[in-house]
């Protein structure tokens, strides 16, 4: 009561509400007429002790013990003055016993039934129950002209749910995001939620839970330790559950940039170097926009938010299709940044096209299988997903020493972001050395039949430990014999084929460098032709 009539000092030997809480009051008041049941009449003694029992319920509900509270105090000073008005008593005492019963049914489900991490996970809905039993109490006290010390009949409802939400509600989600940055606590929380799993939902309720520290995050403020162990608790649940955020938009401090410079770059981004909630390195990519196109013209920022939304929901499904076994995963985005948009994903010390060469008795049909693996998750995908930038810096190398494949859709990205079509600017020219004649040529076209062009030309890269197309060194000469329908010359170095270069392989290889794009193998072709892995079998997550 204190919160909406702070003023109020209730009579007839209860006290005053400056002392002590107002609940715990009524509370003995309301034993001490239970134990006086000869002046009490039966219907009151039941009210009454349905009421005693509130309080220290309250105290137990997981994420909203302030609104539970505040609702047990409504609870209380209700069935007190309910039943002094002897008009229709019989009828008001047993609609306000309803209105009890059904608020102590909740909060035995919310404290006795729910595990704690389920109670939270719930706690917005929780929070509406809380509301509805305000508004009923409010509205028995005006039906039943009952008059109260606090005068809940007068209130202004509306006034009284922006309180709760603005005061108590806002007050439970702070102690609930220190509860779940506290190791072990947080600990204990999802240990009992893993036991009490009978339905095979813990994945699921490890999602929900891993929503409310995200959205917690901005309780704290960066810098503060609560906020740090916020952040490890929350990629250790993402870890275990193996899972991404809830939310791929990280405007919330998801990832924190390390360096102040670039680590790498191009004319279109730059890569720095960041911290994924306080605990993976990643990479962040920053775009560079609002450039002027060939037009003329300058990208909207409007088409590069939409686009980065709707690469999200790409992203995340082959997420869930390939769960980081083939593919780099990606982490998040951001469109809000004042130095442009940005993509995270996990950092990879090497690519492809440099472990090849550094490091000795590599399985170079094996990482070529990784990669086509990749592309049939995307290729499988509904609608397809196009890679459209198939090359040996594309590929990364994860610490078991299996490739995955990133980057996919990157290239028709760029050309939203940048407003003008990826190869007709800046190291776009050097990558024509990997690419399809259909994307050069007309109105260039991206196509899952360009993506198999590209990986024979991947395969003789990594093969090879050189670009495509050697023997040119420029890459108009490779256009020229691109038009005149060369093809690359076979190396025949004993090294090479010692890396797996066999007359199958360069068969599937000039498979993929079929002019007419119909008559290019499918992926699953392309593993069929590739050699079984010689390894325990499949690769796992990094």
């Amino acid at each position: 009561m204190q919160l909406f009539a702070p003023e109020v000092t209730v009579t007839d030997g209860v006290g005053s509400l400056s002392h002590q809480p107002y609940s715990v009051m009524l509370r003995k008041l309301a034993n001490e007429m239970i134990v006086d049941g000869d002046e009490e009449p039966l219907a009151s003694q039941d009210l009454l002790t349905l009421v005693a029992r509130i309080p220290p319920l309250a105290e137990l509900v997981p994420g909203n013990k302030l609104g539970a509270r505040q609702l047990s105090e409504w609870c209380c000073e209700f069935a007190f003055f309910v039943r002094q008005y002897p008009s229709g008593l019989s009828d008001a005492i047993a609609e306000a016993t309803r209105i009890v019963r059904s608020i102590e049914n909740d909060m035995e489900n919310w404290t006795h039934k729910l595990p704690r991490a389920i109670a939270i996970i719930q706690r917005r809905d929780i929070e509406s129950t809380l509301q509805q039993h305000h508004i009923k109490i409010h509205q028995v006290c005006r039906r039943w002209q009952v008059r109260t010390h606090s005068r809940i009949e007068d209130m202004d409802m509306g006034i009284v749910q922006m309180t709760l939400r603005r005061g108590l509600y806002d007050e439970d989600h702070v102690s609930t995001m220190e509860e779940l940055s506290d190791g072990p606590s947080f600990d204990a929380l999802v240990d009992e939620l893993a036991t009490e799993d009978s339905q095979g939902r813990f994945p699921e309720a490890l999602q929900g839970l891993a929503e409310v520290m995200q959205e917690g995050l901005g309780v704290f403020s960066r810098g503060d330790a609560k906020r740090r162990s916020l952040e490890v608790n929350l990629y250790g649940l993402l870890q275990r559950a193996r899972g991404l955020l809830p939310d791929l938009e990280l405007r919330r401090g998801e990832v924190n940039r390390l360096d102040a410079n670039a680590f790498n770059g191009t004319a279109k981004y730059d890569e720095y170097k960041g911290r994924y909630l306080s605990s993976e390195e990643v990479v962040i990519k920053f775009f560079r926009t609002y450039m002027p196109s060939t037009s003329g013209n300058v990208t909207s920022p409007d088409k590069h938010q939409r686009r980065f939304v709707r690469e999200a929901g790409i992203w995340l499904a082959t997420w869930q299709q390939d769960r980081g076994k083939y593919l780099v995963p990606f982490y998040g985005y951001c469109i809000t940044d004042t130095r442009g948009p940005y993509m995270v994903s996990p950092y990879y010390p090497q690519t492809a096209e440099n472990y090849v060469k550094q490091v000795i008795g590599i399985d170079h049909l094996g990482l070529l299988r990784d990669v086509a693996k990749g592309l049939e998750v995307l290729h499988g995908m509904d609608p397809q997903v196009i890679h459209g930038s198939v090359k040996g810096s594309n590929i990364f190398i994860g610490r078991d020493g299996t490739a995955r494949l990133g980057n996919f859709g990157f290239s028709k990205l760029m050309e939203d972001v940048m407003g003008e079509p990826y190869t007709a600017t800046g190291n776009a020219e050097a990558e024509v050395r990997w690419r399809p004649p259909e994307r050069w040529q007309g109105q260039g076209i991206l196509s899952v039949e360009g993506d198999i062009w590209e990986f024979g030309m991947t395969m003789l890269e990594l093969l090879t430990h050189e670009r495509p197309w050697k023997e040119y060194r420029h890459v108009g000469q490779v256009l020229s014999a691109i038009s005149a329908g060369r093809r690359p010359v076979r190396p025949s170095d004993p090294e090479v084929v010692a890396r797996g270069l066999t007359d199958n392989i360069w068969a599937l290889m000039e498979a993929c460098w079929k002019e007419e794009r119909d008559e290019r193998p499918k992926i699953a072709e392309v593993l069929r032709a590739l050699p079984a892995p010689s390894g325990p079998g499949d690769v796992i997550m990094a």
